[in-house]
């Protein structure tokens, strides 16, 4: 009988082993753009880099704070999959269009575009994988989040060496190069080939890549890596929760949000107040680090590093809390951690060692996994979807005014 269990508790779905692994390579995508987006950004600009990146980080927190909510009604009438694939796809197309953008209106105006898009599986991918699995939302959303952490833990010190590097190993060949350069590529090392290809093909459309050639190695890899997402998402089915939801429909309506008005409303209050603290400083996290204190990319990866990892494993036990008075108890706890590392921070601003350790802490883990859970608990099963894409649209308004 416990052994019976035990299998049943490490058991992985088809499912769910093919959407972990669809949700692994977005990160590496992410990880690949995010943090860095901001540096080229102040490359491309010639104002004051913070007003730019206010710009930038509200651009797609405010797409996506909407587009959550909208993407999220439509899933829980036509079905999730479809709405995350499309996401999927729209980050792949917009790494593959900034990679040949020189010009910063356009830059603005494709992520505007392309977020509007993305934001389709923002909160649908959640929605998705605990309504196809058998397994507790908490664990699975435990699951979801130590993907996610996996992910940034073996992109970012790959993201940071290229950021470093990729001028010295490839700016002098690319200098140099004529399109006939290409045939040779096969004499490169498999990695070199790679790196160049994506610079070369990139000189066809952005002389501004000629000078910043990490840009276009990054969104190589971040679009390669979104492609394959998308297709591990495409072999997902569907049909279990459609079947299920279509017995279920016959006795009882989509009905009402929620029956816990104000335990909801409690719950996007702090959803709000979570965001408006780390969001403010995840959106200035890649220029504090590189730009403002002068470390060097790899320095600010050893930080992804150590965030990841704590949150792999935070992740992990997290997502077997189960019981609604522990998982209470673990956002509070958490809330108190936030407090005494921003506390230490405004204390002392410029310690660059002190910032490194106290924000590898990631608070995500309680808002991906612990608040989603309680949001999923006190709403309507058939109205998930849309509960989780206004949990969103309140956390992202929180990251927008830390953002201003």
């Amino acid at each position: 009988m416990n052994t019976e269990i035990t299998k049943k508790k490490f058991f992985m779905e088809r499912n769910e082993i093919l959407i972990l692994t669809g949700i692994f390579f977005l990160g590496i995508s992410t990880a690949m753009f995010s943090p860095y987006a901001p540096i080229w950004l102040t490359q491309i600009f010639n104002v004051d880099q913070y007003s730019i990146l206010g710009f930038v980080a509200i651009i797609p927190y405010f797409v996506i704070a909407i587009g959550t909510t909208v993407w999220g009604i439509m899933s829980d009438k036509f079905g999730n999959k479809k709405f995350v694939f499309m996401g999927f796809i729209a980050a792949g197309l917009m790494y593959f269009t900034l990679m040949f953008i020189n010009n910063p209106y356009s830059f603005l105006a494709v992520m505007l575009v392309g977020y509007i898009f993305i934001s389709g599986q923002t909160s649908n991918i959640y929605s998705y994988a605990t309504l196809t699995s058998s397994k507790k939302k908490e664990v699975i959303l435990g699951e979801i989040a130590a993907t996610f952490s996996l992910a940034w833990l073996v992109a970012s010190p790959i993201a940071a060496l290229i950021h470093d590097n990729a001028a010295t190993f490839s700016l002098n060949w690319y200098s140099s190069a004529s399109v006939s350069s290409i045939v040779s590529l096969n004499a490169q090392t498999p990695t070199n080939g790679i790196l160049n290809f994506a610079i070369v093909l990139s000189k066809f459309f952005s002389n501004e890549l000629v000078n910043h050639p990490a840009q276009g190695v990054q969104l190589f890899i971040a679009i390669v890596s979104c492609a394959i997402a998308s297709i591990f998402i495409l072999f997902t089915k569907e049909e279990r929760r459609e079947k299920k939801q279509a017995k279920e429909q016959e006795s009882k309506k989509m009905g009402k949000l929620t029956e816990f008005k104000l335990i909801f409303v409690v719950l996007m209050l702090v959803a709000f107040f979570q965001n408006a603290t780390s969001g403010g400083f995840w959106s200035y996290a890649s220029l504090y680090f590189i730009d403002f204190l002068g470390s060097p990319a790899v320095n600010f990866s050893y930080f992804l590093i150590g965030t990841t990892t704590i949150g792999v494993v935070l992740s992990l036990l997290l997502g077997r809390l189960t019981k609604i008075r522990k998982i209470t108890s673990a956002v509070i706890s958490f809330a108190f951690v936030q407090i005494i590392i921003y506390l230490l921070m405004t204390l002392f601003p410029l310690n660059v060692t002190l910032g490194l350790i106290v924000y590898s802490f990631p608070m995500y883990v309680i808002s991906t996994i612990c608040l989603t859970g309680l949001v999923g608990t006190f709403s309507n099963k058939f109205r998930r979807a849309t509960a989780f894409g206004l949990f969103n649209t309140i956390g992202i308004a929180g990251s927008i005014s830390a953002t201003l």
